[in-house]
């Protein structure tokens, strides 16, 4: 029920204004109407604006030890359930206080697996492996993987020989990039366009699900590719300078991209023979290091 705006109701929601009501608790408390109350007090010289919302909880002023927390390792959500506002209300208190430089997803995962124990941290790696096991990435979160794979360079990514090859192609001007991100995948070394691939594991890696569709991802991305195999990272060494003039043709003829060869690495240290007997026997020479190269067609 509505009652009729008299001087006493008018001098009353003025004093209700001034301790820090809205126009809308006024009225409710008055039995008067909001805007017709905004319309009687606005002539008064009352600032009905001022009193029409209440303060956001995102503003309030909180003590100044947030800073300190924050600064010493703390997240912005432990703070909020800390002291019960909203993570907008940490982040402007924060800046009020002068802290410019916010912590990344990335290094606040790094501060709170470093608090953590073996067993925690255990826990927590068993559940996102729970969590995503089966699932299908997008292709952008793998791209995203590829390209932290490039940055940090991992020895748990970085095969045997990988980089003592890196840095002999290195000391020879062709300017390689090791672990170089192209899409989803990673090159072992990038030389110009030629993408070089080192395995011990098969002697046609073409023939692997997953390599083969690397192989094809990087030809139709206009890309040369080699794949070197060598048993051992010795043979590997030993044959560096061997497989060198093949991988120059390969970057100085733009022709080879969209090709794909295979490069094995071979190491001889014995010679067959037959002995008095008539048998074959193995007998040690000196080391001699070859290479045999191949082109494969691959649709």
């Amino acid at each position: 029920m509505n009652f009729k705006l008299t001087g006493a109701l008018l001098n009353e929601a003025i004093r209700l204004h001034k301790i820090g009501l809205t126009l809308t608790e006024i009225g409710q408390r008055l039995g008067v109407s909001p805007d017709n109350l905004s319309k009687k007090l606005r002539p008064l010289g009352v600032d009905t604006k001022q009193g029409r919302h209440k303060p956001s909880v995102n503003r309030i002023n909180l003590p100044s030890k947030v800073k300190s927390l924050y600064l010493s390792g703390a997240s912005v959500l432990s703070l909020s359930k800390l002291f019960r506002v909203d993570r907008t209300a940490i982040y402007g208190n924060l800046k009020r206080l002068g802290v410019t430089d916010f912590r990344g997803g990335s290094e606040a995962n790094y501060i709170r697996m470093g608090r953590m124990t073996k067993a925690e941290t255990k826990t927590l790696t068993n559940a996102c492996h729970a969590a995503t096991k089966g699932k299908k990435r997008k292709e952008s979160v793998l791209e995203t993987a590829s390209q932290s794979r490039q940055k940090m360079k991992s020895a748990f990514f970085i095969g045997a020989g990988e980089k003592e090859t890196f840095e002999k192609l290195k000391t020879l001007g062709f300017n390689p990039i090791q672990q170089k991100s192209i899409g989803r995948y990673n090159i072992d070394i990038m030389v110009g366009s030629v993408a070089v691939e080192l395995t011990c594991k098969s002697h046609a890696p073409h023939r692997d699900k997953h390599n083969l569709a690397k192989i094809k991802y990087l030809l139709k991305c206009g890309h040369g590719v080699v794949f070197v195999h060598a048993t051992t990272p010795a043979v590997l060494l030993g044959c560096f300078n061997k497989f060198i003039p093949h991988l120059q043709s390969l970057c100085a003829n733009p022709s080879t991209n969209g090709q794909y060869w295979m490069v094995r690495c071979h190491r001889e240290r014995f010679t067959l023979c037959r002995n008095d007997c008539g048998q074959i026997t193995a007998i040690p020479t000196p080391e001699k290091f070859f290479c045999v190269s191949k082109r494969f067609d691959i649709r």
